[in-house]
């Protein structure tokens, strides 16, 4: 599977929608904050295919393995988390984490 690109990819988790927050970066009073935002934010739109496609191509690598390799035994255990996520409301089968919309 060799060296994962984004790193913190295995602790991905989902998230119901209704509870991701829309920043305005715009409205943030702190500049510093502002600035560092922005910056993430143009790092991500950037990354962004390569970000999804390889969360979706590692969520379906632990789905397929559980934890019988090095690389799934790092991950989450995604499965468990969708349920507890739909428990918790609103998910349905959404298999790729949810990104928080920044503008």
């Amino acid at each position: 599977f060799g060296k994962l690109k984004f790193p913190n990819t295995p602790n991905m988790f989902p998230v119901p929608e209704r509870e991701c927050v829309f920043v305005d970066i715009s409205k943030v009073r702190n500049a510093a904050y502002r600035n560092l935002l922005s910056a993430e934010y143009r790092i991500i739109s950037a990354m962004e295919e390569r970000i999804r496609k390889n969360a979706k191509t590692l969520y379906e690598y632990r789905i397929k393995n559980g934890e019988s390799t090095p690389l799934a035994k790092r991950c989450n255990d995604f499965a468990l988390l969708e349920e507890k996520c739909a428990e918790y409301g609103e998910m349905g089968n959404q298999s790729e984490p949810i990104l928080p919309q920044v503008r």
